[in-house]
């Protein structure tokens, strides 16, 4: 699972402080970093312009390009001010590659679009290694999970800015279905193909 974020999204004062806070605090800093951070960027701040749809869907579209080809795209979320998405690299592409392709890209065409200038992300990225099938799982439903929340996009209605409606309609298909199911795994391979109908805001189009 991959996140980055707008470079206003986290102000170094802000990161600087968490983690002395979570430094203080002894055992498992680093998780509790994770989370503080999580929470500052799901709160709104910064000029969070993902939240409107022109922008959201150049990241969408920029993720989209090489899909199937460089990466496979499981699933992914636009917030306000950060993204996150599931990735699986193919034929010896290099992760950091691709972000920044995407980065350096969706950049310069959100400026433009905007009228502004200066850095639109923050150079640097998260990353995590998705370990097996319930983890996978878990990582998906985490992504999913957050466009839920009522302030997300509220142009593109709730679920527009994720892939969550694809996710759902191919749950439903497998609910009609007998015998066992596909392992979410396999079943994200299937996606893919699913994903590539449909425009950014999880419609056909």
């Amino acid at each position: 699972m991959v996140t980055y974020r707008q470079a206003d999204a986290l102000p170094k004062e802000v990161m600087e402080r968490l983690r002395r806070e979570c430094d203080e605090q002894g055992e498992n800093a680093e998780v509790r970093l994770r989370k503080g951070v999580e929470e500052w960027l799901d709160a709104g701040h910064g000029s969070c312009v993902l939240n409107r749809p022109e922008c959201a869907s150049l990241v969408v579209d920029a993720w989209k390009h090489f899909d199937g080809e460089r990466y496979r795209l499981h699933a992914w979320m636009v917030m306000p001010n950060h993204v996150h998405l599931i990735v699986q690299m193919l034929g010896g592409y290099a992760l950091s590659d691709a972000v920044e392709s995407w980065k350096r890209y969706t950049a310069t065409r959100i400026n433009r679009l905007l009228g502004r200038k200066g850095a639109f992300w923050l150079e640097d990225y998260w990353d995590r290694y998705v370990w097996d099938e319930t983890h996978y799982q878990n990582v998906v439903a985490y992504v999913h999970a957050e466009s839920g929340e009522g302030w997300i996009g509220a142009e593109g209605g709730g679920l527009g800015l994720s892939s969550a409606a694809a996710w759902e309609l191919r749950s439903a298909e497998r609910g009609r279905e007998r015998g066992t199911p596909m392992p979410l795994w396999s079943e994200a391979l299937k996606l893919n193909s699913l994903l590539a109908t449909q425009g950014p805001w999880g419609h056909e189009c």
